[in-house]
Formats: structure tokens, C-alpha cells, sequence
């Protein structure tokens, strides 16, 4: 039996001391990460209840933006007391305190939400909008930095206006010279002319934007524009079509070749052909005397081709669609695509300077609104094109 029993001992094996504690510390340890992941001050339950909080106090700024809203029922957009009053009762399970228990009340009004957040309404607040402004590019001077992206580092615009003055009947043009940074701009104003001495002191404004408040919205990577690439041509056709016109003008003053004349007085001669149809000649040594007309001959054809040639030339440089000479006929949708291949690309290399400016333009309504959540956009560009559904 004692053989037997000591046989069986050493063909059952179990867990020793040391691997029992080393597998309670793993747990252990296992079981502190995961607590402090759940407890910790940035735990799981503590981003759930911060997470929570937040749109707490979303959703009651967004209720009561809506009260006050719905309260500006007056000609004037002014709050009207009682509608808000009501307005706020309909709310009142997001208020803590603050609404008023009667019609009778002050401004500014003091209300304090469920998550404690205090919410400040004040009678002659404006509403604030976001607001832009196209500005003619005629008016712009850019001011790039030295880095690798030409990131805009100033704007210096200039333009004119028309005012009324006082005791004045008619309006006077000043000028004006704006410095624009990314915290302020300095604006300069002159009478007449840009050149003339600023008639009062220089208009400080700051703003807090962060940025130059000038979006570009770029022609091509080049910053281009398309007039550069035909303008001499352009130049050069109109003096051809100048020329024939004033070539034209000139035929019809008809230039006479006389011979033998038998006057000596150039009005007596268009006298006489005005009234009479006739001119006087005579005949000298034999040779009877005439009345001939000389004729101006314009080249024409040299000039059509020239035309044509320059006209080619613009919409190639241009990179534009020439729908009279290439678009005729019954074509295949696929030739007409081959027709749109330069205004395409071209087409594309605006899109991708648009994309960029659109961009800067939604972070900038963005950041106006308060939001710093991350939201996807989706830019979306039609191109409209002539097809055959034959």
C-alpha cells in the first residue's frame, strides 16, 4: 500500500505555492487598472458624467436661446416681458431659479439652470449675427510671410466713398486706407486722394479673430488671373478690328482725280458736281480733259485670318470652350467631353483653390458660434456642360 500510494503522488502534479500567489497579485493588479480606469479623474464614469454635463448645459442654453427668441414678438424685436415669462414656465424643469413669478420685472435677468450655469438675458442685447463682405480685389494689397506656405500676414485695402455732409448739397469723395493685422486694424481717412493729409486722427479697431480677417478666394495656385494669359492678344485684335473699322470709314470719302479742269476753284468744282452731276473739263494740246475716282483696297481676307488666328490663340491661352467652331454638328457625348477638356482642367484648379478658402470660411463661422466640436463637411461643386441625349 505504502508503494502505491507514493506512485500515485508523484503522477499527480497541482499548483504550487509560489504560482497560487503570483496568479492573486496578476488579479490583483489586474482589478486596480481596472478600477482606477472606472473611478479615476479621468475614468470612464468621470468622462460619462462630464460628457452628461456638457450637453446638460447645451440643451438648457439651447432652450433658452429659444424662449428669448420666441419672446421678440414687438415691431422692434425688443423682448416682450410676458410671452418670455411664459416661455420660461414651459422650460422651468431645466430652471433651478430665476423666473420671474409675475409680468413685473427687470432686466438683466439672472437665471440659474439645473446644472448651475447661470444664464444672463438682457433686454437690449443684439442679436449677433456673423457677417462677410465680397471685396473687390482692385482694392487688396496682400502682405505674405517668408515661410514655405505664403501664409497671409497682412492686408492693406484702399477704396473711395461718397458721403454726405452737413449743410453740404452735394456729396464728397474720401479716401480711405485700411491696415488690417491679426488683432486690430488702423484706418486712415483722406479728402479726395489717397496722397492727401488724413483729416482726422487714425481709427483704431481691435478684434479678436485670431487671424487676418480676409479669406482669399484664389484664381489658381499662381494667385492669376486669366486676364494676364490673353490681354495681349486681346490688345493686339482690337487694333485689327480697329483698323478695318477706321479703313471702312475711310472708303466713303471717295477721292476725285481730275485732268484738264476747266475752273480754277476747287468749291466751284464740288458746286458744280452737286448740282449739275457734271464738271467742266477741257482739252489741252490734244489731250481731252477727265474725272476719275481712286478706290481704296482693304485687305480683307489677310485680316480674317488674323482674326481668326488671334481668336483661336485667346480661347487656347484662355482655356475656354470656342462653341462656334468646335461644337457643330450632331457630336457623341464623349467628343463633347474631348470639347471641355481645357475649360475641365481649368475648372479643377479653381475647385481645389475654393476648397481651401471654404474651408477657412466654416472654421471661421465656427469659431463665431462657440463650436469646437469636429464636424464633416462635404463641399460639393456642379459643372454645367452641353450633351447629346441622342
Amino acid at each position: 500500500m505504502k508503494i502505491v500510494l507514493k506512485e500515485r503522488l508523484k503522477t499527480h502534479k497541482g499548483i504550487t505555492l509560489i504560482a497560487l500567489v503570483i496568479t492573486i497579485i496578476v488579479l490583483l493588479i489586474l482589478a486596480g487598472v481596472a478600477i482606477a480606469t472606472l473611478t479615476g479623474d479621468n475614468g470612464i464614469i468621470a468622462k460619462a458624467q462630464q460628457a452628461k454635463m456638457q450637453n446638460d448645459k447645451a440643451n438648457e442654453k439651447e432652450q433658452i436661446d429659444l424662449a428669448v427668441l420666441a419672446s421678440k414678438i414687438n415691431n422692434d424685436a425688443s423682448i416682450d416681458k410676458k410671452t418670455l415669462r411664459k416661455e420660461l414656465d414651459g422650460i422651468s424643469n431645466l430652471i433651478e431659479s430665476g423666473i420671474p413669478t409675475s409680468d413685473e420685472y427687470s432686466f438683466p435677468l439672472i437665471l440659474v439652470g439645473k446644472t448651475g450655469t447661470e444664464y444672463e438675458i438682457d433686454e437690449d442685447a443684439k442679436e449677433s449675427k456673423f457677417k462677410y463682405e465680397v471685396v473687390n480685389t482692385e482694392e487688396i494689397i496682400p502682405v505674405y510671410d517668408n515661410g514655405l506656405e505664403r501664409k497671409l500676414k497682412n492686408i492693406i485695402r484702399y477704396y473711395k466713398v461718397k458721403e454726405e455732409v452737413l449743410n453740404q448739397l452735394d456729396e464728397i469723395t474720401y479716401a480711405y486706407i485700411e491696415y488690417w493685422t491679426d488683432n486690430k486694424m488702423i484706418r486712415w481717412k483722406m479728402k479726395d486722394s489717397f496722397t492727401n493729409t488724413p483729416i482726422e486722427e487714425s481709427e483704431d479697431i481691435t478684434h479678436t479673430l485670431g487671424d487676418v480677417p480676409f479669406i482669399e478666394f484664389s484664381n489658381n495656385k499662381e494667385k492669376q488671373s486669366d486676364l494676364e494669359k490673353i490681354k495681349s492678344l486681346l490688345d493686339l485684335k482690337d487694333v485689327v478690328v480697329s483698323g478695318f473699322a477706321n479703313d471702312i470709314e475711310d472708303i466713303q470719302q471717295i477721292i476725285y482725280i481730275l485732268e484738264n479742269y476747266g475752273g480754277t476753284d476747287l468749291n466751284e468744282f464740288l458746286s458744280d458736281l452737286k448740282r449739275y452731276k457734271t464738271v467742266k473739263t477741257e482739252s489741252i494740246d490734244g489731250n481731252s480733259g477727265g474725272l476719275s475716282t481712286l478706290s481704296i483696297d482693304i485687305p480683307v481676307e489677310a485680316r480674317n485670318v488674323l482674326i481668326e488666328y488671334l481668336k483661336k490663340q485667346i480661347y487656347e491661352s484662355g482655356q475656354g470652350l470656342q462653341q462656334d467652331i468646335e461644337v457643330t454638328g450632331s457630336v457623341s457625348g464623349v467628343a463633347l467631353k474631348f470639347y471641355y477638356r481645357k475649360l475641365e482642367l481649368k475648372s479643377g484648379l479653381l475647385e481645389t483653390e475654393f476648397r481651401t478658402s471654404i474651408n477657412h470660411l466654416i472654421k471661421a463661422i465656427l469659431k463665431f458660434l462657440g463650436i469646437t466640436e469636429n464636424y464633416k463637411i462635404a463641399q460639393t461643386y456642379t459643372r454645367n456642360m452641353i450633351s447629346n441625349d441622342l
